[in-house]
């Protein structure tokens, strides 16, 4: 069987032969890059002298410091499905007049306590949802998503099947309207 696999945002796309069988495609970062993608969790504390090693740093530290709170709420709401977003925005806010928030346990302990007491200690973090959100916007994970599977697309052969590993809701629910975009255009099914 012709298959491909893929993680999204492989370059190179354009080399690769068309007429595939089957491609499957993982959302995740590429294996190579699985440093930057388990650094930024919320235990992981950032520093100026960390930026060499990890440049996306500059842009998280970026959305923290100077984002306007209305682009925080966006991004929390949108990217990470964030229920308490404007309060979180708000505090944050706050919190970078005082002081200029430098470690992700600063940051962490900002959401935390924007949360209810009852919410504070359940099976998951409070900040989690709002670091997948930082992460999903600083590194367009969406776009690229999006961007991957319609160049993967002509590289199918007819009656070919495309299988995307998604991992969250907000992934699962691109590739369902895209699918449902190209059956309604007559592209598959």
């Amino acid at each position: 069987m012709n298959v491909l696999t893929v993680n999204v945002g492989q370059g190179a796309l354009s080399l690769v032969r068309h007429n595939k069988e089957a491609i499957i495609i993982d959302s995740r970062i590429p294996p190579s890059d699985d440093k930057y993608s388990s650094a930024f969790s919320w235990i992981f504390f950032w520093f100026p002298s960390k930026v060499a090693l990890f440049p996306w740093f500059k842009d998280v530290s970026f959305f923290v410091e100077f984002l306007i709170e209305e682009s925080l709420i966006k991004i929390f709401s949108e990217y990470g499905e964030e229920k308490n977003a404007k309060k979180i925005a708000v505090k944050i806010c706050e919190e970078r007049k005082l002081k200029a928030i430098t470690t992700t346990k600063e940051l962490e302990n900002i959401i935390f306590h924007c949360y209810p007491k009852e919410h504070r200690y359940g099976k998951t973090n409070p900040s989690t949802r709002v670091f997948q959100a930082l992460r999903l916007e600083v590194n367009r994970e969406l776009e690229v998503l999006t961007d991957t599977i319609t160049q993967l697309i002509p590289l199918l052969k007819i009656g070919g099947r495309l299988a995307i590993i998604s991992f969250h809701s907000l992934e699962y629910r691109i590739v369902k309207n895209l699918f449902r975009s190209w059956e309604d255009q007559g592209l598959g099914q």
